[in-house]
């Protein structure tokens, strides 16, 4: 009789144990993926405007943190970079499967705190940065 009991106990914690490991390895296996969808830029009147189209591919909701360019925060540059679109309020919720676009408007001549000029002929690489510490680059040539 006490072989059963122990029978009937190893098997219930051999059960308990697989549905534990399971739940666990599940946890572990979401992650974030941005696929930039699309990146052009218009210009007009002066102004530069990035526009970017982009999605969360990946199994978990992540945010977009902040918008970088030339690894330089928007914020950094003289005269104020405008964002707009998905970008306007940081951080920017991305749900799993849902496209969002956001624009990156500046004049011709904006500064970075170091002096470098945005201006026609330069490559402008932009960066989102999610708040899962995650990096997604594209790249745009000024007109």
């Amino acid at each position: 009789m006490s072989v059963i009991i122990i029978a009937v106990v190893t098997i219930t914690v051999v059960i308990s144990a697989s549905f534990w490991m399971g739940a666990l390895s599940a946890s572990f296996t979401r992650f974030e993926k941005i696929e930039i969808i699309h990146a052009s830029v218009v210009h007009s009147g002066g102004n530069y405007s990035i526009t970017i189209k982009y999605i969360n591919t990946g199994s978990s909701a992540t945010s977009l943190d902040a918008i970088l360019l030339n690894d330089v925060p928007c914020s950094g540059f003289t005269p104020n970079v405008a964002l707009s679109g998905n970008f306007s309020l940081l951080p920017s919720s991305c749900e799993m499967g849902v496209a969002k676009t956001g624009t990156v408007t500046f004049q011709s001549g904006t500064t970075d705190p170091s002096g470098n000029e945005l201006s026609a002929g330069i490559t402008v690489i932009i960066t989102l940065l999610t708040t899962g510490g995650k990096r997604y680059h594209t790249s745009v040539t000024l007109d």
